[in-house]
Parts: C-alpha cells; structure tokens; sequence
C-alpha cells in the first residue's frame, strides 16, 4: 500500500516536473524563431538589378562563343567546351552574388541579434508563428 502511494506520488512530481518545464520552454523557444523572406530582401536589394544584368550578359557572351566555337568541334569538344563556358558563368555568378549574399546573411544576424531573435528560418518553412524580420532586414541592407 506504502509502496503504491509513494509510486503515485512520485509519478505525480514527475508529471507536474515535465510540464512544469515544457511550457516554458515552448513559449521562450517561440519567441526566439524569427522568419525572413530572404527573396523580398534579395530583390529590394539596391545593386541586384545591375549584378543580374552582368550575370545574363555573361551567359549571353558564352552562348555566343559556344556557337561560334563548336561547330568545328566534335561532341567530346562540344562538351568541354560547354564546361568550360558554364564555369566562367558559375565564376561571374559567385562574383556578383556573392558579395550580396554575404552582406544579407551579416543584415539577418545583424536584426536577429538585435531583435533578441536566436533562430532564423526562411519564411517559406514557417507554417505558424515565429517573428517577422524581413523589413528590418532590407532596412539594415539598405544602410
């Protein structure tokens, strides 16, 4: 009888202990999700404009020599050609892209930080809840 009453009692502290914890827990983890939506900032983003234009001119230029260059070619040099031709615009890419990747994800620590936020997520994994950063974060790109 002793024994299924202190078993009782101990399960009953177990329970009241583990909800005791989670619920605090769920609630602060809450409010250290915040969103982005990195697209928004990358398209308000003041030289993305100028960067894709460079970007679409390198392919431009690469098609244009794959064209002229192939057609004396034969598949295989076809194929190292296109390598060839696909790395400068890989190349140029991270060369223009890079630099304003970098400068957002350094806005979005930045915000987060400030904001008290301690995970980031983008905005298209977000189904409910979490704290909406995206214009704090173009404000802080723009700067």
């Amino acid at each position: 009888m002793i024994r299924k009453l202190f078993t009782s009692l101990f399960f009953v502290l177990i329970l009241f202990g583990v909800c005791g914890m989670a619920a605090p827990n769920e609630v602060l983890a809450a409010e250290q999700i915040g969103y982005v939506n990195v697209q928004k900032v990358f398209n308000n983003y003041p030289d993305v404009k100028s960067a894709i234009s460079a970007i679409d001119l390198e392919r431009q230029n690469a098609q244009k020599q794959f064209n002229e260059q192939s057609t004396s070619l034969d598949d295989n040099g076809k194929a190292d050609l296109n390598k060839k031709l696909a790395e400068q615009v890989n190349n140029k890419e991270k060369e223009m892209l890079g630099p304003i990747q970098k400068k957002i994800s350094e806005a979005i620590v930045k915000v987060a930080k400030a904001q008290g936020v301690g995970t980031v997520l983008d905005s298209s994994t977000i189904i409910f809840g979490g704290k909406d950063l995206t214009e704090a974060v173009i404000t802080e790109v723009a700067k």
